[in-house]
């Protein structure tokens, strides 16, 4: 059944009140909920400026290009999906950054379902960053789903994962359903940088890696986060060098490969007012993640795995520094489930978090509201214990 309302309902037991319910369908009108955001005179103005800039920079998607198909944390969410970046490398080639739960199902809704089968069979390797189940839970679905291409012909796809992974995979080929024939294992410290050498270490399973994906390195990086918490580099033929933290905290190690790099994903968990949870949790805030993409001279910035708090619209709070406030302004991206980025486009995609503010303003609202309750709390208790 297709465009369904949402709401509808069919009530199937007991079979003698067997009816369909659409009393409570909730019809939607594009035309009416347009007017209704246009009224906004504020955001119809940056939506204008917004339209002049598309018109200025009106450049076709080009390759290597990232499809965010999970940019939330913890657990996947209405607006947001756990972990799970696709790198195009080329028209026939894409590695997947992370896999969380629904994964697959994201492949779907993005590339429909003429296409999908297609998009699974480019991926010629997985990148799983840590053993936490936001970033796998929807690995062991897609390399099913991948030995499932008859149309197709069959390649091993290749999963670079700290050895917990890499031994959950061979429990569960051993135990629950066979799968091994359907992927290469190869451990990140096998492609690791070594922090004292400075040096990426060399092996063959990653000389065939790098010739199968047509890239010219590729690098794991440990980062602060849990036990065997990586980072990763990858730079492509063409020269275009992108580095993803995973889940992590500030790290000197990452910051020295990825430095000078064109685009760096960065995990962005919390607002700057959590920063103590952040680091008790060691994850980043989303200031710290900006600093990073700054220091290390990054072209681009593009902020994921973001609370299931900031579903709608991650906060990004007033700079005074006006150096930083521009690097924020042209070259820091806010990703959302389902974006499409290119080197064509990233400045478009920095410049469209302001039209954004506006639309998601009584979100923003609410969550400033929920700030000041909570610096209100702190600022109690600290009274009364001092």
């Amino acid at each position: 059944m297709e465009n369904v309302p949402n709401l509808f309902t069919y009530q199937i037991r007991p079979r003698r009140k067997f009816e369909i319910l659409d009393a409570n369908c909730c019809w939607l009108d594009d035309g009416k909920i347009h007017q209704e955001i246009l009224e906004h005179q504020e955001f119809k103005d940056r939506l204008d400026s917004y339209k002049i800039l598309i018109k200025s920079n009106n450049q076709q998607m080009s390759y290597p290009n990232v499809v965010f198909l999970g940019t939330g944390s913890s657990s996947p969410g209405k607006q947001r999906n756990t972990s799970g970046i696709l790198v195009n490398l080329n028209s026939e080639r894409s590695i997947l950054l992370d896999c969380g739960e629904s994964t697959f199902l994201q492949m779907i809704r993005f590339f429909g379902h003429d296409h999908y089968r297609q998009a699974i069979g480019r991926i010629d390797a997985i990148f799983i960053s840590h053993y936490h189940a936001d970033h796998h839970f929807g690995l062991v679905k897609l390399i099913k789903e991948r030995l499932k291409l008859s149309d197709q012909p069959f390649k091993p796809i290749w999963i670079i994962a700290p050895y917990s992974i890499l031994s959950f995979l061979d429990y569960f080929d051993t135990n629950f359903e066979k799968i091994s024939n359907g992927y290469r294992a190869i451990p990140c410290e096998t492609i690791s940088f070594d922090k004292m050498t400075k040096k990426m270490n060399p092996s063959e399973e990653k000389e065939e890696l790098l010739r199968q994906l047509d890239i010219e390195e590729m690098a794991t990086v440990l980062v602060p986060h849990c036990f065997e918490s990586y980072g990763i580099i990858l730079k492509t033929i063409c020269g275009k060098k992108f580095a993803y933290s995973g889940d992590s905290m500030y790290s000197d190690s990452f910051d020295d490969v990825a430095k000078d790099c064109d685009m760096i994903i960065h995990e962005a968990t919390m607002n700057d007012d959590l920063w103590q949870e952040a680091e008790y949790k060691r994850h980043s805030t989303i200031s710290q993640a900006i600093n990073v993409g700054r220091q290390i001279g990054a072209r681009y910035t593009v902020l994921t795995h973001f609370s299931q708090r900031y579903a709608k619209m991650a906060p990004i709070n007033l700079i005074d520094d006006q150096s930083l406030a521009n690097y924020i302004e042209k070259q820091v991206v806010i990703a959302f489930d389902f974006m499409q980025i290119s080197f064509t486009n990233l400045a478009r995609a920095a410049r469209l978090k302001y039209p954004l503010e506006l639309l998601f303003d009584e979100e923003i609202q609410r969550m400033q509201h929920v700030i000041t309750k909570r610096n209100n709390k702190r600022k109690l208790l600290s009274e009364e214990f001092s």
